[in-house]
């Protein structure tokens, strides 16, 4: 038998590397591998041998693609399904398909009951990348911080409807904040092209820099966000040129992310690395995150509980987790003051099981 990595390829001009990441969790437990398994097309999977496939991470863009090929031999584990696809996915024959390989893994406890209410057996297991510190969890520490795409709404951003107050508000807190963000503004990249674009690049960079500053002063101290790396998971689709390097772009990152002192992030692929690696991390929260279609409420369930949560407000960041507000009581958070979480350890325990038994099994 052969042995595949689940991957998910760029399908347009952005590609969020956290799906990688979730490949390269999938890759530690195989001594090699010989081929990469596309997720949207696995009715179409072709290969000489039967290939073993563990199957985790999001499903799917193209629903109309599932259940997969005769060629493939799946584990269904850290298996998320978005409740808007749900019922495109759960087709008479998918849930056939799923019935027979139950019991199906569920990332989060949403996923585990959609499949539920269709009489397919399924537990939470969590997510998969909780088992990254099997392979790339140090003792190296380099002392930096690193935010990964913190949730902030500037004006222009597709978080936001486009508006006179949103784009007043930006204007007065680049004038407010210019030089509390000269250390750090050219680190941010904007994501979304603004109207400040249209006068100079340095003026957006200056202007999103401002908005997060504002937000984030409340938390943070200066020195810790102006000493910091600003990473994003959303890269361009020409970032990579195959499967092999993007591959290697996701272990950089997480090499990256087990070496810090405090990660800060609104990535769920980025903070369960940190958690696998036994990272600090904040996690930052938001209601307009939570309301998005593919991001839905129920995505998070099972898994908010294993990080330290700061909630994003219009009136500045809240500490929602009990050790988080507490010490935000006394201090702004910084690399001295927020503890590693050890509550994943049972849950990367038990998915480390799973999937071994499994790769055994294929070895028989």
């Amino acid at each position: 038998m052969a042995n595949g990595i689940l991957v998910c390829s760029p399908g347009s001009h952005k590609k969020n590397v956290g799906d990688y990441i979730q490949s390269v969790a999938q890759e530690q437990f195989w001594d090699t591998f010989d081929v990469y398994v596309e997720r949207e097309s696995l009715n179409g999977f072709k290969y000489p041998e039967k290939t073993n496939v563990i199957m985790n991470g999001w499903f799917m863009w193209n629903p109309q693609n599932f259940p997969p090929s005769d060629c493939i031999n799946p584990l269904f584990i850290s298996f998320h399904l978005v409740p808007v696809i749900a019922d495109k996915f759960l087709t008479p024959q998918s849930i056939e398909y799923l019935k027979k390989h139950e019991p199906i893994g569920a990332r989060d406890y949403s996923t585990m009951n959609l499949l539920k209410k269709k009489g397919i057996d399924s537990y939470f297991s969590s997510c998969l990348t909780l088992t990254l510190g099997k392979k790339y969890k140090t003792d190296k520490n380099n002392g930096k911080t690193i935010f990964v795409d913190p949730y902030f709404p500037y004006a222009g951003t597709k978080y936001n409807y486009l508006n006179l107050i949103m784009y007043l508000k930006c204007l007065f807190y680049t004038f407010r904040y210019a030089s509390k963000i000269k250390r750090f503004y050219t680190n941010i990249t904007p994501e979304h092209r603004t109207v400040f674009s249209l006068v100079s690049k340095k003026l957006e960079r200056i202007a999103v820099s401002s908005f997060f500053y504002h937000y984030y002063r409340t938390s943070f101290d200066i020195d810790t966000i102006a000493n910091a790396e600003f990473v994003t998971h959303n890269m361009s689709s020409a970032f990579c040129k195959n499967n092999d390097e993007w591959m290697e772009c996701a272990r950089r990152l997480i090499h990256k992310y087990a070496e810090a002192s405090l990660v800060i992030t609104s990535r769920i692929h980025c903070g369960l690395p940190c958690l696998a690696v036994e990272t600090p991390c904040v996690y930052i929260n938001s209601d307009s995150l939570e309301n998005m279609k593919l991001r839905s409420p129920g995505r998070m369930e099972g898994l908010i509980e294993l990080f330290h949560v700061v909630k994003w407000t219009r009136n500045g960041l809240v500490g929602v987790t009990d050790e988080i507000k507490e010490i935000m009581k006394k201090q702004k958070l910084s690399p001295n003051n927020v503890p590693v979480k050890l509550n994943y350890k049972e849950y990367a325990n038990n998915l480390v099981k799973t999937v071994e038994e499994f790769v055994r099994d294929t070895r028989a």
